[in-house]
Formats: C-alpha cells, structure tokens, sequence
C-alpha cells in the first residue's frame, strides 16, 4: 500500500519519478523500487517523503490520515490512487458548479 500512497502523493503534484527523486535527494531507481513495493524505504526516507507532502508516515504506510473518523473518507482512502483521482476532479467540478450556482 505505501508505494501506491507515495505515486498517489506524487502523481497529484505532477511529478515525475526522477524529479521527487531529486527533491528528495534519493535516487530515481530507489524511488520506482518503493512505488512498486520491491524495497521499502527506511524510517527517515519514508519522513522525508511525508514531510514534501505534507502528510504523516500513517498516510503513506495506510493512506489514511490520522485522526479521521469519517466513513466517506476512510473509503475514499482505501480506493486506487486512480479512483481517487477521480474523485478529485469530480469534487472540483462540483465546487465550480456551486460557485456559479448551477
């Protein structure tokens, strides 16, 4: 599960692979290895990539945020990072047809 949260994390913010590698200071190949799950990354890289997104560890290793108790979101959490992009661009388009009252 963590490395389908941290190519979710990545994806979202349009990154490729060799550029969060990079802003990590980690290498390319030891990030792809961590998205699909061949090596798991130490304590502190898992930090490191917590602390880019602004997220905690518990969302990388579970992809759920802590503290959450809302059945919605902790179904949400548990889709592919595919469907949860999904869900993000359904909630945009929802929040522009509020705004304009549509």
């Amino acid at each position: 599960m963590y490395g389908q949260n941290i190519a979710y994390l990545r994806n979202r913010k349009g990154l490729t692979q060799k550029a969060l590698a990079a802003e990590l200071n980690i290498s390319g190949g030891a990030l792809g290895m961590y998205e699909v799950e061949k090596r798991e990354p130490d304590i502190a890289v898992m930090q490191k990539i917590a602390e880019y997104f602004g997220v905690d560890i518990g969302f990388i290793i579970t992809g759920r945020l802590s503290g959450t108790s809302d059945p919605l979101f902790e179904r949400i959490c548990r889709l592919s990072p595919e469907s949860r992009a999904d869900i993000e661009k359904y909630t945009e388009l929802l929040e522009l047809k509020e705004k304009h009252g549509k």
